[in-house]
């Protein structure tokens, strides 16, 4: 699994499940009940929603007091499988064909503004071969390809 943990728990909604870590005694997994602007509900358990501390029934929230437990960042993105190595080259590619797209087109608007029609025309062709091949390596279409492979096998969802 590739992924930042995050650093607060927003994204957490009801019905999911959270690790909460005890110190010294493991984790358990928790469903969570309510949620609303501050806090995380799980059972009776509550929990901040900005650090994931729990919070005490007495005392409230509080840096300073006694944490008895806390919850476990979950990654934003998981990508299963994929080596580290692999997603910084796509992403340096991804940045590359990038700059290229801008360079080529500021080229395009040097050569019509000199009135050079057939270099605006070539560097036309090379700016949308660029722009294909940043459609191509993006994350959008690797989601939507794979969706449509599932279609095509036999006994995949419609």
């Amino acid at each position: 699994m590739v992924g930042r943990p995050s650093r607060t728990f927003r994204h957490v909604a009801v019905g999911q499940t959270v690790t909460r870590i005890v110190p010294g005694e493991g984790t358990t997994q928790l469903r969570v009940t309510a949620v609303d602007r501050r806090l995380i509900h799980a059972g009776v358990l509550t929990f901040e929603r900005d650090r994931g501390l729990e919070v005490d029934p007495v005392l409230g929230p509080s840096l300073w007091g006694h944490v008895q437990s806390r919850l476990e960042p979950e990654p934003r993105r998981v990508l299963r499988g994929a080596d580290p190595r692999t997603v910084g080259m796509r992403r340096t590619l991804q940045i590359l064909l990038f700059a290229t797209y801008l360079i080529v087109l500021a080229g395009i608007i040097v050569a019509i503004g000199l009135r050079r029609d057939l270099l605006a025309l070539a560097l036309g062709a090379g700016l949308l071969l660029t722009w294909i091949a940043m459609k191509l390596g993006s994350p959008e279409h690797r989601a939507v390809a794979a969706s449509a492979q599932q279609l095509r096998r036999p006994g995949g969802k419609a």
